[in-house]
C-alpha cells in the first residue's frame, strides 16, 4: 500500500477528522492514487499537492511528446487540474457524509461502506477514462497538425523548384533577346 506525502496527509486527516492517521483505510489519498498519477502524468504537475520539484515551475519547457507549451494547452491543463480538484472536493464531502450517516443510523454500515467505496471506485475508474480519452484525441490532433504542416512544406519546396525554374528560363530568353537585338 502507498503512503502519500506533502500536503495529502493534512487533507486525509481534515477529511476523517483525525482518524486516517490511525485507521489507514480511510486515507481519501491512497483511494485517489491512480487518479492524482493519471492527472498528473497529464497536466506535467507532478508533486503539485506533496510540495515535490515540479519541472514545469523549475523551468523545464517540455512535456513528454517534446512539444513547447504554449497558451491553450496550459489553460487546457489548468482545466483539468481544477476539475479534477472539484472531483476531489466532492470525494471528500461525500466521505462526510458517510461517516455523518454511520454515526447517526448505526445499522448497515458494511453495506454502505461497500456500496460508496465501489461508487469511488467507479468514478474513479471513469475519471481516468475519460482523461486517458481527452489524451488520444489530443495526441491525435497534434499528429493532424504535424502531417498537416508536413504536406505544406512539401508544396512550399515544389513552389520554390517552379520560381527557380523559370528564372533560369526567364533568363535564358533575355540572354537570347539580347543575341537577337544586337
Amino acid at each position: 500500500s502507498f503512503v502519500s506525502s506533502g500536503l495529502w496527509v493534512p487533507i486525509d486527516n481534515l477529511l476523517t477528522l483525525g482518524l486516517a492517521s490511525k485507521v489507514p483505510s480511510l486515507r481519501i489519498s491512497s483511494k485517489l492514487r491512480t487518479v492524482r498519477k493519471m492527472s498528473a502524468r497529464i497536466t506535467g504537475l507532478h508533486g503539485f499537492l506533496s510540495r515535490k520539484p515540479n519541472r514545469l515551475v523549475a523551468g523545464s519547457t517540455e512535456v513528454d511528446d517534446g512539444a513547447d507549451i504554449d497558451t491553450d494547452d496550459m489553460q487546457k491543463r489548468m482545466a483539468a487540474i481544477e476539475k479534477i480538484r472539484g472531483d476531489v472536493e466532492g470525494l471528500g464531502q461525500a466521505s462526510e457524509l458517510r461517516t455523518s450517516r454511520r454515526r447517526r443510523f448505526g445499522f448497515g454500515r458494511q453495506a454502505r461502506a461497500a456500496r460508496d467505496e465501489e461508487r469511488t471506485k467507479n468514478e474513479i475508474l471513469e475519471a481516468e477514462r475519460k482523461l486517458r480519452e481527452e489524451a488520444m484525441e489530443e495526441k491525435l490532433r497534434k499528429e493532424e497538425e504535424a502531417k498537416d504542416e508536413a504536406r505544406r512544406m512539401v508544396r512550399v519546396k515544389e513552389i520554390d523548384r517552379l520560381i527557380s525554374e523559370g528564372q533560369v528560363r526567364l533568363q535564358q530568353l533575355i540572354c537570347e533577346k539580347d543575341v537577337l537585338q544586337r
